[in-house]
């Protein structure tokens, strides 16, 4: 198995169609429509291949979103997958540890890691922490290429941040800046 770093244009044609597929069948209660993200295009994603065919992948965005007055540089986590038959076996604790990795070669230019999980004692193990029900949060709201304008909701569960940078994380208003994974 090897895990690869590949910017989001730069994906092959079997690439996007392996990814869908991925989505597909590890998210069948969404409908992507036969495309390689949900709402919007990643930046990056970590590709873990068997030979040629994907077995996993974890994308990434990576963009400024604001913690109160304070602007903060986070690498969002949009989604993990892991084909079905390969779950269980440690792949998407192998696709995290990379994603340390690659954020211990570039801390300076990161201060948070943040997801969205329905699962949030896993990522605990990996030193996320959620984000308090009561925290409000700023996004925009997009669902099938239709921009529904800005709302703002108290976190819910499932948002969970990781630190990497000098900031420290407050119960301010997190801003998006952007749609909310």
């Amino acid at each position: 198995m090897k895990i690869d770093l590949v910017a989001e244009f730069q994906l092959s044609q079997s690439e996007q169609y392996q990814i869908a597929g991925l989505l597909k069948n590890c998210f069948p209660e969404d409908d992507f429509q036969g495309r390689t993200y949900f709402k919007q295009r990643p930046h990056y994603r970590l590709l873990l291949k068997e030979e040629e065919k994907i077995i996993g992948q974890l994308a990434l965005d990576y963009r400024v979103m604001t913690l109160g007055q304070i602007a903060i540089r986070v690498l969002g986590v949009i989604d993990i997958a892991i084909l079905n038959d390969y779950q269980g076996l440690g792949w998407a604790r192998r696709l995290l540890l990379e994603l340390d990795q690659l954020v211990e070669k570039n801390k300076i230019n990161i201060d948070f890691i943040l997801l969205c999980t329905q699962t949030p004692k896993f990522y605990e193990k990996f030193g996320y922490y959620q984000v308090k029900f009561s925290q409000n949060i700023k996004w925009l709201a997009i669902d099938q290429h239709i921009n529904y304008g800005i709302k703002i909701e108290q976190s819910g569960q499932g948002l969970m941040y990781k630190k990497i940078g000098e900031i420290d994380w407050n119960d301010d208003v997190l801003d998006m800046l952007g749609y909310w994974y």
